[in-house]
């Protein structure tokens, strides 16, 4: 299936794997399956009526939070099994609790966590960009995010992949606002997790909301666009209850395979 967007041509790949409880904890396997499937992560999940545990899986490396991964999940459960409809339901991972819920058979909802930007953290970004570019730059615990002038600078960025691996994140964000400074707009590196840049990152919204949230109001329902070679897009707002914000988006029609692993 896809997740930010209603065709399998567009957004992000996601690949859902359902696994008993014993597979679920054994990191060999899931690797290795990762590995196989080959998409930017695979979500792992293990489920019953009362609860949902998560974990993702890039090529290379196990994923601390990944959105497009959650979304997919919620949207199989929910048009396999019944579960996550009209309600927010927890999905525990192994360092945030999660919450999802199935708007409809293509529409799904997603809680995260907000990710604060830190100041006791420096780099040498000329290295990895072309420095005249870089309007400004941040960073959180997990990403480096810059912002340059405008959509055509975004689309046409020039990244040193070599040089990125240095950067001790799991991925560059670099981002601008739409002409009319409401829309949402980003791509995301990361050669960390075994590619060059992501087709559809939910999770770097949780940093994205750190960066612009005095320059655009989050109280109200923003459109983002990730401006991939597959271009991710969907909704973004602050849950005005909790501190997290909600992920609003179109699913694909899914289909299912049997993966079998020596």
């Amino acid at each position: 299936m896809s997740v930010f967007s209603n065709s399998l041509l567009g957004g992000n790949l996601a690949a859902i794997t359902i696994l008993e409880t014993d597979n679920f904890n054994n990191d060999k396997l899931l690797k290795k399956v990762a590995t196989t499937i080959g998409l930017s992560e695979v979500s792992f999940i293990n489920f019953d009526n009362s609860s949902c545990s998560i974990r993702w899986f890039s090529p290379k490396v196990e994923v601390d939070l990944c959105g497009h991964g959650t979304i997919g999940a919620c949207s199989i459960l929910f048009q396999r099994y019944g579960l996550f409809k009209d309600n927010f339901y927890l999905i525990k991972s192994k360092q945030y609790d999660l919450f999802g819920k199935a708007c409809s058979h293509n529409r799904v909802q997603i809680k995260i966590p907000i990710i604060k930007i830190e100041n006791n953290f420096e780099a040498n970004l000329d290295e990895i960009m072309q420095a005249s570019l870089i309007e400004s730059s941040s960073f959180t615990d997990v990403d480096c995010i810059v912002r340059v002038k405008n959509i055509e600078v975004l689309k046409s960025i020039s990244i040193n992949f070599n040089k990125l691996l240095l950067l001790n994140k799991r991925g560059l964000i670099v981002t601008c606002l739409s002409e009319d400074r409401k829309d949402l707009l980003y791509r995301y590196f990361c050669p960390r997790l075994g590619f060059n840049e992501d087709p559809g990152t939910g999770s770097a919204l949780s940093s994205l909301y750190s960066f612009w949230e005095h320059e655009i109001d989050f109280n109200k329902r923003v459109n983002f666009y990730q401006e991939s070679f597959r271009r991710s897009k969907g909704l973004v707002f602050k849950d005005k209850i909790e501190q997290n914000l909600i992920i609003d988006t179109e699913v694909s029609a899914y289909f299912t395979r049997r993966l079998e692993i020596d």
